[in-house]
């Protein structure tokens, strides 16, 4: 999967070689500044706007509170 943070929110497509129709929204909202999976831990990450988000599997987002 590759994910990407946009100005209203992330979006995630199964290839590379894709086109605009290919992409879904997983997290809608904000301008994201960053996307990060970190190595030891399980889940992936998106700094918005708004907020820190946790995804444990790229489609429940949890809202951290900071």
């Amino acid at each position: 999967m590759l994910y990407a943070g946009t100005y209203d929110g992330v979006y995630r497509t199964d290839g590379v070689d894709v086109d605009e129709s290919d992409w879904e929204c997983v997290l809608d909202g904000d301008r994201v500044m960053r996307v990060e999976a970190f190595a030891g831990v399980e889940g992936l990450f998106a700094a918005t706007e708004s907020g820190l988000y946790r995804s444990p599997d790229g489609e429940e987002w949890t809202d951290l509170g900071v």
